[in-house]
């Protein structure tokens, strides 16, 4: 995902803006969508070497810094979230939804209580990892296939009334 392409609806803006606040660079940030393999011998071996790498890279991770300003879910937040990794996202759409303001995660819109999450979470191993904890079931409750599955059931009980 490159952040200059559709900038605002990326947040490329919001984020500059945060990490501008950084002048002591605490934060080691990296785009772990950009690892694509180095050889591959067809289109699937591709995808399945670039899926594993990102895999690997996001996993090196505790935090995700979502800025996204348009995207009401983005798929890498929910990945970022069942990989036990802290959201802290630009505060829009659903985020409310799903996330717990600094129980499970983190979400504002203004940069500098952004910035704040990023710093307790980066200062404060002990709150960071109950945190994570906290994100991963927070992952397990509301995307697991046990609950999608349970919702498909009730739904259709409620329409075919069995």
């Amino acid at each position: 995902m490159n952040p200059i392409n559709r900038p605002y609806y990326r947040g490329f803006n919001f984020f500059n803006e945060v990490v501008g606040l950084d002048h002591k660079k605490l934060f080691n940030i990296k785009n772990v969508f950009d690892h694509a393999p180095s050889s591959f011998n067809n289109i699937n071996d591709f995808a399945i070497k670039k899926f594993k790498n990102y895999r690997d890279e996001i996993t090196k991770h505790s935090i995700y810094f979502n800025p996204t300003q348009r995207s009401p879910m983005p798929r890498s937040r929910g990945e970022a979230i069942m990989s036990g990794l802290v959201s802290v996202s630009a505060d829009n759409h659903d985020v409310s939804r799903f996330i717990q303001n600094g129980v499970d995660g983190f979400y504002s819109n203004d940069k500098a209580e952004i910035y704040d999450a990023l710093r307790f979470l980066t200062m404060n191993n002990q709150g960071r990892r109950k945190m994570q904890t906290k994100s991963r079931d927070l992952a397990i409750k509301y995307f697991s296939l046990d609950r999608y599955h349970q919702e498909w059931i009730d739904t259709l009980r409620e329409y075919i009334k069995v």
